[in-house]
């Protein structure tokens, strides 16, 4: 539902100004997803916890970044 809207901005906007919003877009995610692994105190380890798997791992906003990531990847490529 998210790509619609990201492909509406890169085609509106200026090439500049697009990278910008997208560049601070993925940094804003990429906090939010540090504040959810700190704020939920799960443990020092969480390749052996099943509870951060469970609670933060296995949910969608979780991986938002990476799709993200790959779809600002791909407007790229197709730009050069």
């Amino acid at each position: 539902m998210i790509l619609p809207l990201i492909v509406l901005v890169y085609k509106k906007v200026s090439s500049k100004m697009v990278y910008a919003i997208y560049g601070i877009l993925f940094f804003v995610i990429l906090a939010l997803d540090f504040y959810l692994i700190v704020s939920m105190d799960i443990g020092v380890i969480p390749a052996f916890n099943e509870e951060f798997y469970a609670k933060i791992f296995m949910t969608p906003w979780f991986h938002l970044n990476e799709y993200l990531l790959g779809v600002f990847t791909c407007l790229l490529f197709i730009k050069f």
